[in-house]
């Protein structure tokens, strides 16, 4: 079985998402010009915030397209 490795620019990703959130990303995939995040199932409330509030704030913060999956 075979490892997968986060690159140093995911890391810093996910560790942005979570401190702004208080969600939980399970992985982040970094792919020209947008970011997917794999948010831990039910905690897909605490990733996009009141009103889109957080995730609105970390686009604009990271000036990148965002998907959010709950896995």
């Amino acid at each position: 079985m075979s490892e997968i490795k986060l690159s140093a620019e995911a890391i810093s990703y996910i560790a942005l998402f979570e401190s702004m959130t208080g969600a939980v990303i399970k992985d982040c995939i970094v792919d020209k010009g947008q970011i997917i995040y794999i948010v831990k199932a039910g905690e897909m409330g605490a990733a996009i915030g009141r009103h889109g509030d957080h995730i609105n704030s970390l686009k604009k913060t990271i000036d990148k397209h965002i998907e959010l999956i709950e896995y």
